[in-house]
């Protein structure tokens, strides 16, 4: 029982630490300050971000099996809602933001605070924006230009989809 317990707890104070030191490593977020084509939330009210979007181009049901709406029982319905290439997550009377690309509508972009992304937006602009999560960007060699939201205990991410030095994408993810 006891060698159990120490395990568990070296476990648990392993994680904590590299989760600790991953967060110091990127740059954060506020997920207020993040609007979509300069004018629709991260998040609001379902009849909201609809009315901002318009009708949509295409749904489709989706069902989480992990990370943060997996909490949801299975009487709640999920589904994707996409506009010209902007994606939300559509659930009980929220819409959650999932995604946007940026080649296949050139006229998306997305603004943090005043600092506009968009298929224009190239990895310099990002490393002057964003120099820790460069650092780090660098390190990985993955395409992948990670931010954190700027909220506590929250492993959550933006993820910015790099393509010859060019944002192609944005996309939010949440860890299993």
């Amino acid at each position: 029982m006891t060698i159990t317990f120490r395990l568990l707890t070296i476990k648990f104070l392993t994680c904590w630490t590299i989760n600790l030191f991953a967060q110091q490593n990127y740059n954060k977020v506020d997920e207020k300050l993040i609007l979509i084509k300069g004018q629709i939330p991260f998040s609001g009210k379902k009849k909201q971000i609809i009315n901002y979007l318009g009708k949509a181009d295409k749904t489709e049901k989706f069902q989480p099996e992990c990370g943060a709406y997996a909490e949801y029982d299975s009487t709640v319905k999920f589904q994707f809602y996409t506009k010209n290439s902007i994606k939300y997550l559509i659930y009980k009377d929220e819409a959650d933001f999932s995604e946007i690309n940026f080649k296949a509508d050139t006229t998306n972009f997305v603004m943090f605070k005043k600092f506009r992304v968009s298929h224009k937006t190239t990895i310099d602009d990002l490393k002057n924006e964003f120099p820790k999560s460069f650092k780090e960007y660098k390190n990985e060699n993955s395409g992948i230009f990670r931010l954190l939201f700027d909220i506590k205990d929250c492993d959550d991410q933006i993820h910015i989809f790099i393509k010859n030095n060019r944002v192609i994408a944005l996309g939010y993810w949440t860890p299993c």
